[in-house]
């Protein structure tokens, strides 16, 4: 009897250890962790990119650039590995906890680990790096993007006389910038990037810029449209941050000049497609007079005129180091140029050529009072006299007396 009992007993044993190993057969084995990332308008899965370390999910860094578009790079004397984006650069090391990202010292939850063969960081720490991580512990699935910008509007200005787009969103985005024609726009295509709800069209209705539309061109893609009045080079300035500006300033374009010097006072007329500020009139050491057009560009190659005769030598219109465009004029000693309107807002800057009135001082004499009337060159002056009330004219032909201080006029 006893024989028998432990017969059953073992029997019972071995039959448990069966069943076990029968039902640990037949539960399903626990699947592997994929890395899932976006790309344009779509989700990629990259292959191999995740292991597991003390049961923890790692990814491997370098699957991880190429999945985003980024770009790795190793330090073998200090076993370092470079991960250089658009908008980071993060600095990594095998068993060391603290990254450098862009400059700064970063914590890890868990230092990066190279045993295979291959620097991996994990999962959670993916956003050191500028990503958007999101674990999904269930599907074992790790979804990796960039974050996204919020474009929050796009605006007009004018500032002495140069017209300006600026875009705005809340946080850096990479964008990039190209024209098309009939009609002529300018595109501005913004990544990574979202709408925000009241931000469609701004009707402008000026001479270089129509309107500005925004709308969403595809997902993750803002798209930006100029519709421009007339083709006009542009510059663009972009300023990174929270928040982050794109400004457009659009050059005012030169299309002629004309010098009429029919009247006692020559006139250069400068014909200009868009506003654009002219500075104040300057001469350099060689004598020439010069005024800068500072966001203007020429619509054909550098011009000359040359004067038949009068004050006005010569003429030229020369791009400008830096930008903008020089207006150079060669007078006779004495002249001067007197701009009518710097800011140029009807598309035509007019330039007048005459002598300038310096000084006026009187004086008495023994039986008489002296006028002292200075100018800056030679003048054919015609004096006469006037009644009711009596009074002493003076014409000075070829003067511009506009301008003078109070202090010019003064006795003595």
């Amino acid at each position: 009897m006893r024989r028998l009992g432990i017969v059953v007993v073992v029997g019972i044993l071995i039959s448990s250890v069966f069943a076990v190993r029968a039902g640990a057969a037949a539960a399903p084995s626990q699947a592997c962790w994929a890395l899932r990332v976006e790309q344009g308008d779509a989700w990629a899965d990259i292959e191999d990119a995740v292991v597991d370390v003390l049961g923890q999910p790692f990814v491997i860094v370098r699957a991880l650039a190429s999945g985003v578009g980024a770009h790795l790079s190793w330090i073998e004397a200090t076993k370092e590995a470079v991960f250089t984006s658009d908008r980071t650069v993060a600095v990594l090391k095998a068993g060391n906890a603290q990254a450098y990202v862009n400059g700064e010292a970063v914590a890890l939850s868990a230092p990066p680990d190279a045993e295979s063969g291959r620097m991996a960081v994990a999962a959670s720490d993916i956003g050191a790096l500028g990503l958007r991580v999101a674990i999904d512990g269930q599907s074992r699935i790790i979804r990796v993007s960039w974050p996204r910008s919020r474009v929050r509007s796009a605006s007009v200005s004018v500032d002495h006389g140069v017209v300006a787009v600026m875009i705005e969103a809340d946080a850096s985005f990479r964008f990039s910038d190209f024209v098309l024609r009939s009609p002529d726009r300018l595109v501005i295509d913004i990544f990574d990037a979202v709408l925000e709800p009241g931000v469609s069209t701004v009707e402008i209705g000026d001479e270089v810029v129509a309107r500005v539309r925004a709308a969403m061109n595809r997902p993750g893609v803002v798209r930006v449209v100029v519709d421009l009045a007339s083709p006009l080079g542009y510059a663009i300035e972009y300023a990174a941050g929270a928040p982050a500006r794109l400004i457009i300033r659009f050059n005012t374009r030169i299309t002629g000049f004309l010098l009429d010097g029919t009247g006692l006072i020559p006139r250069l007329s400068v014909s200009t497609v868009g506003r654009s500020a002219l500075s104040a009139p300057q001469v350099d050491a060689e004598g020439t007079t010069f005024m800068d057009f500072a966001e203007a560009s020429m619509a054909a190659a550098d011009a000359e005129l040359l004067a038949e005769s009068g004050p006005v030598k010569w003429v030229k219109l020369s791009a400008r180091e830096g930008g903008g465009t020089r207006l150079s004029v060669k007078l006779e000693e004495g002249y001067r140029a007197i701009v009518r309107d710097r800011s140029c807002d009807d598309g035509n800057a007019v330039v007048d050529f005459a002598l300038a009135v310096c000084r006026v001082e009187w004086y008495e004499e023994p039986g008489c009072t002296v006028v002292d009337i200075a100018t800056s060159g030679p003048v054919d002056a015609k004096p006469f006299r006037l009644k009711e009330p009596s009074r002493l004219v003076v014409d000075l032909p070829r003067v511009w007396a506009a301008g003078i201080p109070p202090s010019a006029v003064q006795s003595r």
